[in-house]
């Protein structure tokens, strides 16, 4: 169930079910929680995500099909070309209808905080002064 000291970033609703992502602490490169509701009174937990070693989701959107799409932090970093210190690595986490996580690997310009599905079914999303566009999965 969730609580006001969880570290949550996301709630979003897919078309059955609420949604609520974030971490089991406030380290981005800690693991993934994920609680889904069919109510948002009762929630139940999902290790789906854990089980796939995802770290802290980010941020998520729903895709047209119903289709969950999240990001994170890999766990790794990169130097930065701009100012000499680190750029968080970052990976896409794409959730099917029968709850089956993979990954895609962002590269490392910053973990998304935000993102969004356009109206023409590309994804964007923001970290800091990047932004990731790409077509839907």
């Amino acid at each position: 169930m969730p609580t006001p000291t969880t570290p949550w970033r996301a709630v979003v609703h897919d078309g059955r079910r609420f949604v609520a992502l974030g971490g089991t602490d406030g380290d981005v490169r800690g693991s993934a929680l994920v609680l889904t509701s069919a109510d948002g009174e009762v929630w139940q937990r999902d290790d789906a995500a854990a089980e796939a070693d995802a770290r802290m989701l980010t941020a998520a959107t729903v895709l047209l099909d119903g289709r969950l799409l999240a990001v994170s932090s890999t766990g790794e970093e990169s130097e930065s070309d701009q100012s000499g210190g680190t750029r968080e690595c970052a990976a896409a986490w794409l959730v099917t209808n029968d709850a089956r996580w993979t990954r895609e690997e962002l590269g490392c310009d910053g973990v998304p905080t935000s993102m969004g599905r356009l109206t023409d079914s590309r994804i964007a999303a923001v970290y800091w002064t990047t932004l990731f566009v790409r077509g839907p999965p």
